[in-house]
């Protein structure tokens, strides 16, 4: 009979150390490393919100600043603006469409947006216009650009290009 007690014994101690690995196995760890995962997605979540803060900072100071009125004149069109910079470095012709986009209030000043579609352009021609249509006395900046290549040293490029105005 003691031989039938000892081996339920040691059945019983061999299936509470079985549930214990299991538990520690299949529970304890699992949770641990997800709380060490979420720990990391929260620090990395935070300082993503930190730089937000900071750059929301530095467009409020960079809203603050208008461009000059005395430089750009009164009846100032972007879209003319646009054509004439073409026209100025040679790529009117390489012009597809130039589609003026709603404008957008933001907060004291009003964006025009112009978005233009150019085939064919070699990038020296590229880099003119683009010299030529940056221009931060007058308020105008290249807001988005796209390129594919086109053969061997064409570009087929898409621009949008925004001036703001006080509203």
């Amino acid at each position: 009979m003691q031989t039938a007690d000892r081996q339920k014994m040691i059945i019983r101690l061999t299936a509470a150390a079985l549930l214990l690995f299991a538990g520690i196995r299949f529970g304890v760890l699992p949770w641990r490393d997800d709380m060490e995962r979420l720990t990391r997605r929260v620090d990395t979540r935070r300082q993503a919100l930190l730089q937000v803060g900071e750059l929301r900072d530095s467009l409020i100071s960079l809203s603050a600043v208008s461009p000059p009125a005395s430089a750009r004149p009164g009846d100032f069109s972007l879209f003319s603006f646009l054509e004439k910079a073409a026209e100025r470095t040679r790529v009117k012709a390489k012009i597809k469409r130039m589609k003026p986009l709603a404008a957008e209030r933001s907060g004291q000043f009003v964006e025009n947006v112009v978005e233009l579609k150019m085939e064919s352009l070699a990038l020296p021609e590229l880099v003119a216009f683009l010299t030529m249509v940056e221009s931060p006395e007058l308020g105008v900046a290249v807001r988005r650009m796209s390129a594919e290549k086109k053969g061997e040293d064409l570009l087929d490029v898409t621009l949008w290009v925004a001036s703001q105005r006080q509203a």
